[in-house]
């Protein structure tokens, strides 16, 4: 028995040894590891430095003094007012304006079910909107492209089109009008 008693001796020690070898290989491989990371970091910080100064050099031409603003916020609110005025030549306009008759915005109160419409320069929005309660907002929508051919002829054909909008999106949706609801609608001055 005195034979096997040391030669399981002889194993622990060489799995001693074995285990040491493998704590210095780990950790030389976790310093190399930390090592090449610690360098990669750095370098991948120098690239977005340099990113960020060509960035800034590409975009410097195109930034404003606060009175080139001040211009082009002059120049807008210009060319909304005559795009809004009733009898101005549609041709000598940049921007195509309609008038809104909002007259008030919500009060964050409203509870219910309502059909929101959007009629834009070249697109028409439809939502169906949920409201449950304060955060409480289901919300389905569509956006219905408006041909150019419609926005420059007769206003009858334009509005027949979205008529046709609305009714496919109540259709598609399966909206029902109920019956006993009170309609309004408020129109401007």
């Amino acid at each position: 028995m005195a034979p096997s008693s040391d030669y399981i001796l002889e194993v622990r020690i060489d799995v001693l040894k074995t285990l040491k070898i493998a704590g210095i290989t780990a950790g030389v491989l976790s310093a190399i590891g930390f090592g090449a990371y610690y360098i990669h970091q750095r370098i991948q910080r120098s690239k977005r430095v340099i990113i960020r100064d060509e960035v800034k050099n590409i975009l410097q031409p195109f930034q404003l003094t606060e009175e080139q603003l001040r211009r082009v916020m002059a120049n807008l609110n210009t060319e909304m007012t005559n795009g809004l005025k009733a009898d101005a030549n549609v041709d000598d306009n940049d921007l195509a304006m309609f008038p809104t008759f909002v007259h008030q915005g919500p009060t964050g109160q409203e509870i219910g079910e309502y059909l929101v419409v959007d009629l834009g320069g070249s697109n028409f929005r439809v939502s169906h909107v949920m409201i449950e309660g304060r955060n409480r907002i289901r919300l389905n929508n569509k956006i219905f492209l408006i041909p150019h051919s419609l926005l420059l002829g007769q206003g009858e054909k334009l509005f027949d089109y979205i008529a046709e909008c609305l009714q496919r999106f109540i259709d598609d949706n399966k909206l029902g009008l109920h019956k006993s609801a009170d309609y309004k609608f408020e129109l401007g001055n």
